[in-house]
């Protein structure tokens, strides 16, 4: 049996697959070797291995945060600790795990915007140039964390539009003390500020707001896909949850940057099974 996870930053899906064909899936928090203790990691890794219905021989771990030799290494001991009879595992970014499944055994361009983001170039198999993933403050542009970032601080700089900031104010309760804590002080801050990216989901046709998306998509553009050799000549795909909620502004923000909108899936996770199903 193979075991595929696809972990971003705020969730992990973990799926069972036997012949080609998923038989058993397991959801849990996300793992990233940034922001969870080995123990933390080893905890989550043993409920799933504690609800599968047969033990893995293989697995194949697509994550944020594991773009370091480093992290890959410790996350490929902490998953061989817990699943004792795997003999062959695989740890890799997420990025690669986007690509795989967005572009199967073609090569092309892939791009993820979840909670955060990056791009790669792509020739089939393995990934020959990426950009991206820098986290929170330094990059993540288009990302679910940089909308609710500027979501957050026109809100604490009191542009919002008045309609905007009263239903800010009764749907979230919070104030400026509360949010600096979460954003500065918090385990997760990431995760923090995407949870704000469903209000912007709901008024996405709102003037103020759609302007606001589009500025952050072409900051996507900008600084990540400008940056691979290619990305005008082939179709950028995109997978992740944010990209999927505000595709008409992505596909906006590529016209305007003259660039090519290709397929949009939310999760990659069957085009992953169908990756391994078909790789020698």
């Amino acid at each position: 049996m193979q075991l595929i996870i696809d972990s971003g930053a705020t969730k992990a899906l973990w799926v069972a697959v036997e012949t080609g064909e998923e038989v058993q899936r397991v959801h849990t928090p996300g793992i990233s070797p940034y922001y969870l203790s080995d123990e933390q990691i080893a905890v989550y890794a043993s409920q799933v291995r504690d609800q599968l219905n047969d033990a893995p021989t293989a697995i194949h771990f697509y994550g944020t945060g594991l773009k370091a030799p480093e992290g890959r290494q410790r996350l490929k001991r902490l998953l061989a600790q817990c699943f004792n009879k795997a003999s062959d595992i695989q740890v890799a970014t997420d990025i690669l795990g986007a690509a795989r499944a967005a572009c199967g055994h073609q090569a092309g361009m892939a791009a993820i915007l979840g909670t955060g983001s990056n791009a790669c170039c792509f020739d089939g198999e393995n990934v020959t140039d990426t950009i991206g993933g820098l986290g929170y403050i330094l990059g993540d542009e288009g990302s679910g964390a940089a909308l609710g970032k500027a979501l957050l601080s026109a809100f604490l700089n009191r542009q919002l539009p008045k309609g905007l900031t009263r239903a800010f104010e009764a749907e979230y309760q919070t104030g400026r003390d509360e949010i600096l804590r979460a954003v500065y002080q918090g385990e997760t801050p990431s995760r923090y500020l995407a949870s704000f990216a469903p209000f912007l989901h709901e008024r996405q046709e709102h003037p103020f707001i759609a302007e606001l998306l589009r500025n952050e998509f072409r900051r996507f553009c900008q600084n990540n896909l400008f940056a691979l050799d290619g990305c005008r000549e082939l179709p950028v795909h995109f997978i992740g949850s944010v990209a999927l909620h505000f595709r008409q502004h992505v596909e906006a923000a590529l016209e305007e940057e003259s660039l090519q909108a290709g397929s949009f899936q939310g999760d990659p996770m069957a085009g992953l099974v169908g990756y391994h199903a078909v790789k020698k």
